[in-house]
């Protein structure tokens, strides 16, 4: 989930901040070329910028991940963005994430969020989610009693629950295709309601049927709250000045707020009354609720809990999936050798590495959450002072041509090692981790081993069950799918364009499978 970089879509907020400042930057032309100030001195290096507004105006070209990893081939592993007051400064190299993120962690694990979102939509310390928290006590507090219920031993109570949902999608999938002309269907809409019923399913205990209205309520509240984490409140955020022109932002905070808290106690209040009265199947809200009395947390609190995996797990999840079938589509030998391999050894706790590579090739948010530091620091003769907004430049990462050889290529096997380090021993190591998709670090995604099994248990079941390729039109030529450009989802993520594929079951069994317990 990324909250706090520019999309396209504030190019019409640009033209009006930039137009409000015009008279200024001209004042200051005629009265000669600014000063650089004794903090931009010290910084890591920047790209060309304008005096007042810093880089604003470049961050609406194009995609904002492609921007940044150009400037990174300019400036180096390194660099500063000037954001009218604010500065971040942007990683981009797995070897400067290593040297800060992981290894000063106890400076670079803070947030630096607007208030209108922790303060006024979250409610500050009352319930602020673990991902915009402060580093502090309470976040580390959250943060323990939230992994406590997601080890790797717990998930495996919840796998009957991911099994389940797992084979109704690839039984709904059976039946879409068969009933379509040519085996031809428009997956996404499957991996939308696998995601969002898997997480309602393990995280509230709830069982989400298709056309649940809870399945667009959730969608609403949670593209309606990503509204205020957009162009306008981040320009406010660069720009104070603006805080304080006649707006309308706080009657729609509080009415935003007072929407999606009523959704989630919805949600929360049916699972903690099913509790009380012994009812409640078991689920990672549950184990969370039956630490109340001696943690101490709030019924808010735990709210934001639920809420949180709920809708960045459900979105993350099916982004993954939407990827991996449309990038899939152009390497029918990584389908078949996938296959073989998921029937040489069904069972194994780690099948092929799909998963991993999809996550490298087409990360769902280039960008982690931006951290924060929580005191001044100096690293390679550059002062970052306290407070300073750090960005990780995933994409930039993951494509770096000497720890990732031919970047653009989709290659599984590159992860090869991971797997059979996995085999053996928990991986404890930074580097040997195939990609940063959960971010790393004190701030490593707490989720990520329930997103990892229930992507791991789809991607395997969908490529023992079906063949992946090109849908084709009436004069047969193929339909394309796009796998370079990308739509823009909530909170900057990259989602693949919509396509259509055509599903073609890979043995005669497969019908039977799709209505069986798999």
């Amino acid at each position: 989930m990324n909250t706090l970089l520019l999309s396209p879509s504030a190019e019409p907020y640009l033209l009006v901040a930039l137009g409000f400042i015009a008279a200024l930057i001209l004042r200051r032309l005629i009265d000669g070329p600014p000063l650089q100030t004794k903090i931009d001195a010290s910084l890591p290096p920047s790209p060309p910028s304008l005096p007042f507004i810093g880089n604003v105006h470049q961050l609406t070209k194009g995609p904002l991940e492609i921007q940044f990893t150009e400037w990174s081939k300019m400036l180096g592993s390194i660099f500063t963005i000037k954001l009218g007051v604010k500065r971040w400064v942007v990683l981009n190299s797995i070897n400067v994430v290593k040297d800060l993120i992981v290894e000063r962690s106890n400076i670079y694990s803070s947030r630096d969020m607007p208030d209108i979102l922790t303060g006024i939509l979250f409610r500050g310390d009352q319930g602020a989610p673990i991902p915009f928290m402060t580093y502090n006590d309470q976040w580390r507090q959250i943060r323990r009693i939230t992994h406590s219920s997601l080890t790797k031993a717990k998930i495996n109570d919840y796998q009957p629950i991911i099994d389940a949902r797992t084979n109704f999608m690839i039984k709904s999938l059976y039946e879409a295709s068969q009933a379509s002309a040519n085996n031809v269907i428009a997956p996404v809409e499957f991996f939308d309601f696998y995601a969002v019923s898997t997480m309602f399913a393990v995280i509230f205990g709830a069982n989400i049927k298709l056309n649940d209205e809870r399945i667009k309520r959730s969608n609403e509240v949670t593209q309606e709250a990503t509204r205020l984490i957009g162009p306008g409140e981040q320009l406010m955020e660069f720009f104070p000045m603006f805080k304080s022109l006649p707006n309308t932002t706080m009657e729609l905070v509080m009415a935003i707020r007072e929407k999606t808290e009523a959704f989630w106690d919805e949600q929360y209040s049916t699972l903690k009354k099913r509790v009380e009265e012994g009812k409640a199947v078991d689920c990672i809200l549950k184990e969370v609720i039956a630490t109340q009395s001696k943690e101490h947390l709030t019924d808010l609190q735990q709210v934001h809990i639920g809420s949180t995996l709920n809708s960045a797990g459900s979105e993350m999840i099916s982004i993954t999936i939407q990827w991996m079938c449309a990038i899939l589509v152009h390497y029918p030998e990584v389908q078949d050798r996938a296959f073989a391999e998921i029937e040489r050894i069904v069972g194994r706790n780690r099948l092929p590495t799909n998963k991993d590579e999809t996550l490298r090739y087409r990360t769902p948010a280039p960008f982690a959450i931006p951290h924060a530091t929580s005191r001044e620091d100096t690293y390679q003769g550059y002062c970052i002072p306290k407070g300073t907004t750090v960005v990780i430049n995933i994409h930039a990462i993951h494509n770096d041509p000497i720890r990732y050889p031919n970047p653009e290529m989709f290659n599984p096997g590159r992860h090869i090692d991971y797997v059979h380090a996995t085999d053996s021993k928990i991986v404890s190591e930074f580097s040997d981790r195939p990609h940063l998709a959960f971010s790393t670090g004190r701030r490593l995604c707490v989720g990520i081993n329930l997103a990892e099994r229930i992507l791991f248990t789809a991607i395997s079941r969908l490529l023992a069950c079906f063949r992946i390729e090109f849908a084709t039109d009436e004069l047969g030529n193929r339909v394309p799918v796009e796998i370079v450009k990308h739509n823009v989802g909530n909170g900057a993520t990259c989602i693949p364009i919509p396509y259509k594929v055509k599903l073609v079951p890979r043995h005669d069994g497969v019908g039977r499978l799709a209505g069986s317990n798999m």
